[in-house]
């Protein structure tokens, strides 16, 4: 070897060295003691099965997000653990914290009118327009301007609204983006960018001053969601869909349900939002200009080609809000620590599921989450039989309202019964007895290496289980997220899609309950060994 080499071979020494001495999160906590390897062996698949089978069965009818098979739900989980003597964490020493939940449907009044030279126009209802579920409740009116696509996107140098005054005025904007259809759009390709989605544009017309936003669907892209076509989204509305049916042979099968939102959610919508028809829009605009037309200048050179309009528009939307029965459950085990027993590790899964059609079949939800929630129940039971106790307090929820988009874990991270800057980690449960027994998916690796460290370590030397990282896909799709957004770190458990989600066959006797075991197994010890990390641990 020349002395060149040996120089390399010494440069290259001192940098791998230290590598190989990384010191593991996991080392520097406690051991396992006897009681909590006794607690992990008390985890057995059978008990595992039984909750699964009891909340998948037609007595619980789905579990429907304000239904009563949620009701019987809730006592048969709540009884499971008073009889383990596990205590409750919620609202007035309860298991329960109440979710603030309203289903929305059309109010009245209800008006899209547009008054030119000539007259006025009132707008037909399902026909010409909709309001959209995150219009604000108001009556305004406004000279009507074409904002091209309502963007404005300084770092592409396009803006819709340069070369207008929106102040005080009724906005016409497309939907989507320019180039939807061009790989190569410097607005992420064929993929909608932050700037596509209904909040973002209706955000962007209030800061230029626009008193209300009309939507459509250019000529040219996505068609498959135009109101002409009787649907379009961000716009159902269970009333008007009964009365399309209503003459159907089958109509007494069909199912109508209302959307659900949390009752104080505040997206800072200020301004009255409805879509119209590609129809509509170009009446709106006249025959001397031709929307397809306008919006192919567009997409071609990425200029806008914003104008003012003669008319003037007028809307006026109001909703029905009918208050939902929801709570989320939650129960604990107290740490010991007196410094560390404030900041908590939670695990957590959602107990709802999609509830049954208007034929009566119910959509057990096996996999879909009773899995997950029964794994959650029997850790805190384990947890709670152990003698040994944690430094830091295990916080175990149950979430209500996941189906209805993540609702209950949104108001737990809104309104949380322990502050959030003491949660260290958060690990979630959701889908776990399907699929290949060996594998389980997992999210969390690239967020959060020093937590996936933690449970790598663990799978690694006791469970063996085959990581799948394609759940990666899944980032905004359970109750991890919402916590993830608040910037806590967050695992996610999963074993995968199959072809029975939301479907009736999602039923116990397909769940491989060995497969359960073995993730409860490594969320216990996972969550015991999080929870004796040394003050002032770090797994962000």
């Amino acid at each position: 070897m020349n002395s060149s080499n040996r120089l390399w071979m010494k440069i290259l020494l001192l940098i791998l060295i230290p590598l190989l001495f990384v010191p593991s999160l996991r080392s520097e906590s406690q051991e396992l003691t006897q009681e909590i390897v006794k607690a992990k062996e008390s985890l057995r698949g059978e008990a595992l099965l039984s909750h699964i089978e009891f909340l998948a069965s037609s007595f619980c009818r789905g579990r429907e997000t304000g239904e009563k098979g949620m009701d019987l739900a809730e006592t048969y989980i709540t009884t499971i653990l008073k009889g383990a003597e596990v205590k409750p964490a919620g609202e007035y020493n309860s298991f329960y914290q109440a979710v603030r939940l309203s289903s929305l449907d059309l109010g009245e009044p209800l008006k899209l009118q547009i008054d030119d030279a000539s007259g006025c126009t009132t707008a037909t209802l399902a026909w010409d327009f909709l309001p959209l579920e995150l219009s604000a409740e108001k009556r305004v009116s406004g000279q009507l301007v074409f904002a091209g696509y309502g963007i404005t996107a300084p770092e592409h140098h396009y803006d819709d609204y340069k070369q207008i005054d929106a102040r005080g005025k009724v906005v016409l904007v497309l939907r989507h983006e320019p180039q939807i259809n061009d790989e190569n759009s410097l607005f992420e390709g064929t993929k909608s960018s932050k700037y596509a989605p209904y909040l973002a544009k209706i955000h962007n017309a209030q800061k230029h001053g626009a008193v209300g936003i009309i939507f459509f669907n250019g000529p040219l892209g996505t068609q498959d969601s135009d109101l002409a076509n009787g649907y379009t989204s961000g716009a159902y509305w269970p009333s008007l869909e009964k009365e399309k049916f209503k003459e159907e042979e089958d109509y007494r099968f069909f199912s109508f349900t209302s959307s659900m939102n949390l009752t104080d959610l505040n997206l800072g919508i200020t301004i009255p939002a409805v879509v119209v028809s590609g129809t509509f829009a170009q009446a709106l605009v006249g025959p001397q200009k031709n929307l397809e037309t306008i919006q192919k200048q567009i997409d071609d050179t990425l200029i806008p080609q914003s104008f003012a309009m003669n008319q003037k528009a007028i809307l006026d939307v109001h909703f029905k809000h009918k208050p939902i029965k929801a709570r989320n459950i939650a129960f604990k085990v107290e740490g010991c620590d007196p410094k560390l027993k404030d900041e908590t590790i939670i695990i957590c899964a959602h107990y709802d599921h999609v509830g049954k059609d208007a034929r009566g079949r119910v959509f057990g939800g096996a996999d879909d989450n009773a899995s997950g929630t029964s794994a959650v129940m029997e850790i805190a039971k384990a947890f709670k039989a152990c003698s040994d106790r944690p430094k830091r307090t295990l916080l175990f929820l149950l979430f209500t309202a996941e189906e209805k988009g993540l609702l209950g874990s949104r108001f737990y991270c809104q309104h949380p019964l322990v502050p959030l800057e003491k949660t260290l980690a958060v690990i979630n449960l959701d889908m776990l007895g399907r699929n290949d027994i060996n594998q389980m998916g997992l999210l969390g690796k690239y967020q959060y290496p020093k937590l996936f460290q933690v449970i790598d370590e663990i799978n690694t030397h006791g469970i063996h289980f085959e990581f799948n990282f394609t759940v990666e896909t899944f980032l905004g799709n359970s109750d991890h997220f919402p916590f993830m957004a608040h910037g806590i770190p967050s695992l996610f458990l999963n074993s995968g899609n199959h072809e029975q989600l939301h479907r009736p066959e999602d039923t116990p006797d397909r769940i491989l309950p060995e497969k359960v075991e073995k993730a409860a197994k490594l969320v216990l010890e996972t969550a015991w060994t999080l929870a004796n990390l040394p003050a002032g641990s770090q797994l962000k």
